[in-house]
């Protein structure tokens, strides 16, 4: 690929055969222990498909800062978290024991911030759906209308200062939509599209629950992902703590 890949795969294969494809609300940052991230390595690339910009790789339990995506974010892990990307519009967290080609094979968990995205196209070509917004309620009643997904009441959260929307997706049990790229026919739906910044498509496969954070920004929007495969012991609720960590435009 050239240039930052796109990212395809969302906990899905998300058919995210990408580089990189409930209840809500906003965690406390004091619910995860802050310490000083200063000897941590800071590589000038961390990602194996080299497309990953100046990320940090595998992390120790502290707080961190983005150096190329904006607006910067700082945040907080345990031991154990991996950054596999730090782009001027996407950043990739994995939690401990899952990795970067867990996500890229669509079967680990991840947290995923896009800035600048669209309503994926129903056809499963990188590009935005016809007729659909890119405000943080348009998506959301976008999200809550399309057809083979199933979603959780809209609600209103506040992550890092930023004011948002958020709600949780499932694909519907009925639904037997795929891609042309899809392994055997599997069933797959496209969520969202990089415009740019972000070089993104996040397509939900069936056994994933996705929650999305929607944000407006004084020049585009900004999406956070949660992805969530069922064979594993965090779920959505769990990684909430860490988004509730956020802190947008601000070091520690």
């Amino acid at each position: 690929m050239n240039g930052p890949a796109v990212s395809v795969a969302l906990g899905l294969t998300l058919a995210l055969v990408g580089c990189s494809s409930a209840p809500v609300g906003s965690a406390p940052a004091s619910a995860v222990a802050s310490v000083n991230a200063s000897q941590a390595p800071t590589p000038s690339t961390c990602n194996p498909l080299e497309d990953g910009g100046p990320c940090l790789g595998l992390l120790s339990l502290g707080t961190y800062t983005t150096k190329v995506f904006t607006p910067p974010i700082t945040y907080t892990v345990t031991e154990g978290w991996g950054n596999w990307e730090d782009l001027a519009g996407n950043v990739l967290l994995v939690p401990p024991g899952q990795d970067l080609a867990g996500v890229n094979g669509g079967v680990s968990d991840f947290i995923g911030i896009y800035r600048g995205v669209a309503a994926a196209a129903a056809d499963c070509q990188v590009a935005p759906q016809p007729g659909v917004g890119s405000s943080a309620q348009e998506l959301a009643d976008w999200l809550g209308t399309r057809p083979g997904l199933n979603a959780s009441e809209p609600m209103p959260v506040v992550i890092g200062g930023l004011t948002g929307i958020v709600l949780d997706v499932t694909m519907a049990e009925d639904w037997t939509g795929s891609c042309s790229f899809a392994e055997a026919r599997e069933r797959l739906l496209p969520l969202i599209v990089g415009t740019g910044p972000a070089p993104v498509q996040r397509i939900l496969k069936a056994s994933f629950t996705a929650r999305l954070y929607l944000f407006d920004l004084a020049d585009g929007n900004m999406v956070i992902v949660v992805a969530d495969h069922p064979d594993d012991d965090l779920g959505v609720d769990d990684y909430a703590v860490i988004i509730g960590s956020f802190r947008f435009g601000t070091a520690p």
